[in-house]
């Protein structure tokens, strides 16, 4: 063939041709004096690179692609598949000196794929399909809607070959794994992935989107029964006891109840997965061990219809439930369970036949991946910490007394501190008994004096006088203590922080932000909304939030303080 898909001048028109494949404008490896070996369309003598030759290795490298897959293969199979998949091109119709048309690659190889997936679903299907035996399909009619090539981090090359059936996805990961093991070709978590939103892009890989919003039985525009959604917060429900009759419901929005009526129907909790913590209606577990007619080439033979039972269905993920589910524009009683790979469903109204059924979970994941709006992800809400406390200071107390003053002024809340040689001066916001928190106050030092401290006090028990200071000096120097008091009660200070001029600090004369998070014996101290420190420790569990300024040398000095703000810690 020539570029464009027409039989080439020189090829024959009088010996039989079952494919063709482009034979001109060819690239071939090539070497000349001047330039080595290399790539190039022209031989040594100029002539262009053409000819049969070509388009015979062509069609030679895809029949080797398909042996690869099936070394069984007979020629006329082969014959069969290269034909019936070829590209039609020049004339409409087979042609002379072109037969069926160009090749494709990738169909024939495909086509090679899909046999085993046929050969999947022909023992339980093609009886169906052919009239043979009266019951409900296990994964849909054949030819499946269509095929895909889906990322997946584990198979060659990053992506693998699907097919899409009604009832499931047949997936072929290693195209050069060994066919006649049971899971050689697989059928996908998709039920998973439809509940929890997490598609599964490689055996530990996942895409996050949206939990289908799609109906797991029913019509498709009914909006009564539960959707894949429904059951998000049911998959870690405990199994009901063994032979308790079902009468659990699910509603549209995922609300569990109990209704007495359809005890009626006589279903009860059968099987125990131990795996997954669940329990496998009886009506179900009847139905994934029954035997039946089993088309074994051209006999039908009574086997298994599972073997081994999850094989197609995966393990359970719920409990059995009943809803109301509008089915061909009536309102039915339908009891639905979910599996890992399938949901089914008992309709006790229908033909005994098709009572126990197959959801269409292979129509609704691809409708949830390739149809759907696709909906942005959205980010869980995190649980906002409680306010319990919060003031600009203005209103805390103003004091005089033999050794300093406490006033505000300029909307700020002023600790003066006369008393010298360790004199200290204490307030205490009108909140106590407080555990784990997070607490942050602004502080000024109205002097740069490095003999003065202005303290963070938390978790602080005002009668033994013991709880945590986080404490800034007129320098910007910090420091973090324990104080207790020992046996004969003296006060201790065990250093938790050294005293430093840490990164964070403002400059002198700036507003720095003391912080003090706790959780348990995990204490955090922040310095400007960054961390600058954070400890283990077993001292007061919980306790008063205040302040105190301590004046270690001779001279007065004045810190302020505003904006004191108390919040509960949400405990991860």
């Amino acid at each position: 063939l020539d570029a464009n898909g027409n039989r080439s001048h020189f090829s024959s028109i009088i010996t039989p041709v079952d494919i063709a494949a482009p034979g001109e404008l060819i690239f071939s490896p090539s070497w000349d004096a001047n330039r080595g070996d290399h790539w190039d369309d022209r031989l040594f003598n100029g002539r262009a690179v053409e000819g049969t030759s070509f388009s015979n290795a062509i069609v030679s490298g895809v029949v080797a692609l398909q042996k690869s897959l099936n070394p069984h293969l007979t020629v006329e199979q082969i014959r069969s598949i290269l034909t019936s998949t070829a590209l039609d091109t020049g004339e409409p119709g087979p042609e002379s000196g072109v037969g069926a048309g160009q090749v494709d690659a990738e169909g024939a190889v495909r086509d090679v794929a899909f046999w085993s997936m046929y050969d999947t679903w022909y023992p339980t299907d093609f009886p169906v399909a052919n009239g043979s035996v009266v019951r409900t399909w296990l994964w849909g009619t054949d030819p499946p809607s269509g095929h895909q090539y889906e990322v997946y981090t584990e198979a060659q090359h990053g992506v693998r070959l699907v097919y899409y059936y009604d009832k499931s996805r047949m997936e072929m990961t290693d195209p050069l794994g060994d066919r006649s093991e049971r899971w050689y070709i697989t059928n996908g978590l998709l039920v998973n992935e439809l509940i929890t939103g997490d598609m599964q892009i490689g055996d530990g890989d996942f895409e996050t989107r949206e939990p289908a919003i799609v109906n797991v039985a029913g019509d498709p525009d009914d909006e009564l029964g539960p959707t894949y959604a429904s059951f998000i917060n049911l998959l870690d429900v405990p199994p009901l006891p063994q032979g308790q009759v079902i009468v659990e419901t699910l509603s549209r929005n995922g609300e569990v109840g109990s209704d007495e009526r359809f005890a009626v129907y006589d279903v009860w909790a059968e099987y125990l997965e131990e795996t997954t913590n669940h329990r496998v209606a009886d009506v179900f577990w009847d139905y994934l061990n029954s035997f039946g007619p089993i088309a074994s080439g051209q006999d039908l033979l009574t086997d298994r219809l599972f073997d081994p039972w999850f094989y197609a269905t995966g393990l359970p993920i719920t409990e059995a439930y009943w809803s109301e589910v509008t089915v061909a524009g009536q309102v039915r009683d339908v009891l639905m369970q979910c599996f890992e790979r399938r949901c089914m469903t008992y309709t006790p109204a229908n033909d005994p036949a098709w009572r126990v059924e197959m959801g269409n979970v292979g129509q609704h994941y691809y409708a949830w991946r390739y149809e759907l709006e696709p909906v942005d992800p959205v980010d869980p809400v995190e649980p906002e910490p409680e306010v319990l406390y919060e003031s600009d200071m203005t209103d805390w107390p103003e004091a005089t007394f033999a050794g300093g003053a406490t006033f505000t002024e300029d909307g700020g809340y002023h600790v003066l501190v006369t008393g010298t040689d360790g004199f200290g001066v204490e307030q205490f916001a009108p909140v106590s008994d407080l555990a784990d928190i997070s607490i942050q106050v602004d502080v000024l030092s109205a002097a740069a004096n490095a003999a003065a401290d202005a303290c963070l006090l938390t978790r602080y028990d005002q009668t033994l006088m013991s709880g945590y200071l986080w404490c800034i000096d007129g320098t910007g120097e910090t420091v973090a203590y324990y104080q207790s008091q020992d046996a004969e009660g003296s006060d201790t200070f065990e250093v938790l922080l050294e005293r430093a001029l840490r990164v964070q600090v403002n400059p002198a004369g700036e507003w720095n932000t003391l912080g003090f998070v706790s959780q348990g014996e995990d204490l955090l101290f922040t310095l400007n909304g960054s961390d600058a420190g954070s400890v283990e420790h077993v001292g007061t569990g919980a306790g008063s939030v205040g302040i105190s300024v301590v004046n270690y040398g001779v001279d007065e000095v004045e810190f302020v303080f505003r904006d004191m703000v108390i919040t509960s810690v949400i405990v991860e």
